[in-house]
């Protein structure tokens, strides 16, 4: 199940304990030490988990095994501090490095428990594992635990050589199932069957492996079918029965996943994302010009992330909520003013920005009563930015007086993401496209373009990692789209009209006329 986790940029409190020292080098220093001496502490730790209750001496060849499987947990999780920045370099090695020996840990507690070792719930936690940190490292570590694993059970059992490849084959084939199984996953029943999918594939690796190990002779099982059938059918059941179950319990760890790491899976965002849902009926009987002009920029926001290769989902449910705040006050917002009076004409300019401005604080409530994940919710405030109000800004310097342009300047923050960015051009280029009154082909590209430089000159851009080229990508496909929106039709002839028809077309204004 492909998932988002939440721009290191919009978690300011972790950002903010960071700023203090005014020392870059030595903020650097200490960062690196602290991940190394959390690399050490989880190597020192997954040695120990391995060799605990095993009181021979160990032969030249399982030592250098131990060595060896040390030895790759301190270059991953060396690489893991590498790839991450400073500000969460830390973070990263010691979550990375709990994924990796938990399931060592349960395995031994299983053993102490005197449990089946194949109910170790391995796929679940590779799930996790994958969701929070992503594939790559997930499947990484998840090799490095399953080796750990199974020269684990190998020192304890002491059934020679081939018996830590049963353990070390049916974990890692249950992590990787797992892992490239839920990147996939975009509903709930596929969840599930992905879980039965898993059970076989750890039932069919227990059998493999238990007769690589010599323990399973398919020739006495033959003699012996009453007596063995059980013994046999044993350990595969216990690993289909994991992998039946992985299916069940991740959809329900789906919401804890989020609340404590920030991960927001395909399944939440298209639950979230449904048009359908009691909220959005609200939404499109109370501001049914804000709710087409957010399926709009949701059209166009999807095409242009998929452009760029960012997230078209996250995009496009984050466009479908970004103008939520106007449902407070709809009538001020004249995509639903459906002909009526204009509210901001008895106004100041003043007083009509800040009810304009208003509609991301108003939204931010709004969508936490939704309970919506913080990568949804970032849309609403982030889509304006810091950007000014225009019209009112405009209309303030008309009437005279000191106006300082910042007065009229949405609170922010600026697009933390490369999807909010997206979404900020294409919330402009739907409203200003949908102005014209006669949208040729030249004129909507222009807009687009214009648009784009805008964002870029006003320093909109600039925190969302969006790369001139990827900007250039996403005028074109932008423009693509609104071509198809505002595409031409041939002009029908005028039908001839006798009887009752012509004679209400006869006593019909002219203005209302076809």
């Amino acid at each position: 199940m492909a998932s988002v986790r939440v721009h290191k940029s919009r978690r300011s409190k972790i950002i903010g304990l960071i700023e203090g020292p005014k020392n870059p080098s030595s903020l650097l220093w200490r960062q690196r030490s602290l991940a190394v001496a959390q690399a050490l502490f989880f190597v020192v730790l997954n040695l120990g988990l391995m060799v605990v209750g095993y009181e021979r001496a160990l032969a030249p060849g399982r030592l250098l095994a131990l060595l060896g499987i040390c030895g790759m947990l301190a270059v991953f999780l060396g690489e893991v501090a590498r790839r991450n920045d400073v500000a969460e370099g830390g973070r990263s090695v010691w979550g990375v490095g709990v994924a990796v020996l938990l399931p060592l840990l349960l395995l031994r507690l299983a053993d102490a428990l005197g449990l089946p070792r194949q109910l170790v719930p391995t796929p679940l936690l590779a799930a996790c594992f994958g969701m929070i940190y992503g594939p790559r490292v997930a499947l990484a570590g998840v090799g490095i635990s399953a080796v750990s694993m199974g020269v684990c059970v190998d020192l304890k059992l002491g059934l020679g050589e081939n018996v830590h490849f049963e353990m070390a084959l049916v974990s890692f084939v249950a992590g990787a199932l797992a892992i490239a199984g839920t990147e996939q996953i975009k509903t709930r029943g596929q969840l599930i069957r992905l879980g039965l999918l898993t059970g076989l594939g750890l039932a069919f690796a227990e059998l493999v492996g238990q007769v690589y190990s010599g323990r399973l002779m398919f020739s006495e099982v033959a003699s012996n079918l009453g007596s063995q059938g059980w013994k046999v059918s044993q350990g595969p059941f216990l690993a289909f029965l994991n992998g039946v179950l992985f299916g069940y319990v991740l959809f329900e760890l789906l919401p804890l996943l989020e609340k404590w790491f920030g991960v927001v899976p395909d399944v939440r965002l298209l639950s979230i994302g449904d048009l359908n849902q009691a909220f959005f009926r609200r939404f499109r009987i109370e501001a049914p010009g804000t709710f087409h002009h957010s399926q709009m920029v949701g059209v166009l926001a999807e095409a242009a992330a998929q452009s760029v290769g960012a997230n078209m989902l996250l995009a496009k449910v984050g466009a479908y909520y970004h103008d939520i705040g106007k449902l407070y006050r709809p009538e001020y917002f004249t995509e639903n003013n459906l002909g009526g009076p204009n509210r901001h004409d008895n106004l100041t300019p003043q007083m009509s920005t800040l009810i304009i401005i208003a509609h991301t604080k108003d939204g931010l409530e709004i969508a936490r009563e939704l309970n919506l994940p913080e990568a949804v919710s970032a849309f609403i405030p982030e889509h304006h930015g810091t950007s000014c109000v225009e019209y009112f800004y405009h209309r303030a310097k008309q009437a005279g007086g000191d106006v300082s342009r910042e007065q009229f300047r949405y609170p922010g923050p600026k697009p933390q993401s490369p999807e909010s960015g997206i979404v900020m051009i294409a919330d402009s280029v739907e409203a200003i496209s949908r102005s014209l009154r006669d949208p040729t082909p030249n004129r909507l590209q222009n807009i687009v373009h214009e648009v784009v430089i805008d964002k870029l000159m006003d320093g909109q851009l600039e925190e969302s990692d969006l790369t001139l080229s990827d900007l250039k990508k996403m005028e074109q496909s932008l423009y693509r789209v609104l071509l198809g929106i505002f595409h031409s039709r041939i002009k029908y002839p005028e039908k001839e009209r006798t009887g009752l028809a012509a004679k209400l077309l006869e006593t019909t204004a002219p203005e209302d006329k076809p």
